[in-house]
């Protein structure tokens, strides 16, 4: 049962039961970040969805790594922890490589496939 919930695959809550959980936009192979129940022998299950995408201008950390182009695309996203705790993600793409991106709809990635 452990090693489901750790996959994602159940939701154990204790005084609650077990159920099957709801596998969308759960990230597995999660390698930036996990959180741990207090019984140090489980994670929580973690989820993402896109919120909005859009173009930068050029004052920005990120121009250091993704070079002097006049814009970048900015994609903001939920992590959701367990349903306990919430954060807000941004990450940057080279527009020039990635710019379509930004004309696309986030309800498009707002129901991610889990990663494996």
């Amino acid at each position: 049962m452990r090693n489901l919930s750790e996959r994602g695959i159940v939701n154990r809550r204790t005084g609650r039961g077990t159920v099957i959980a709801e596998r969308t936009g759960e990230i597995f192979d999660l390698w930036q970040f996990r959180f741990v129940d207090r019984d140090q022998d489980s994670f929580f299950p973690v989820f993402s969805s896109v919120t909005k995408l859009d173009r930068v201008g050029r004052n920005g950390t990120w121009r250091k790594f993704l070079g002097d182009e006049d814009t970048h695309v900015r994609i903001e996203r939920e992590i959701n922890v367990d349903n306990r705790l919430k954060l807000l993600s941004f990450f940057y793409l080279s527009d020039r490589k990635f710019g379509s991106i930004a004309d696309r709809d986030p309800m498009e990635f707002r129901e991610l496939r889990p990663l494996r």
